[in-house]
């Protein structure tokens, strides 16, 4: 085999990996629904809230029927008995 048939399979095999390994697009806002928001400062505990995540930071924490449209959205109720 020639280097430039090697040079090329290795070139191949490492663009079907980069390609099969880039993570799948989302969108850029994400909305966790149905989540409980605790007040750092004593208030109380709001439950049922979405909150919404754009460009990685907290935008909003909205009621969980306020959902943006378009938005990515992951349910917060997370495990329950």
């Amino acid at each position: 085999m020639t280097v430039s048939k090697i040079l090329m399979a290795g070139f191949t095999g490492l663009s079907i990996s980069l390609a099969l390994g880039q993570p799948r697009p989302v969108s850029a806002t994400i909305a966790i629904t149905h989540a409980a928001v605790v007040d750092t400062k004593g208030g109380p505990i709001q439950r049922d809230m979405t909150v919404i995540i754009q460009d990685h930071r907290i935008s909003a924490v909205v009621k969980s029927e306020n959902v943006p449209r378009g938005a990515q959205v992951l349910d917060g109720r997370g495990w329950q008995r």
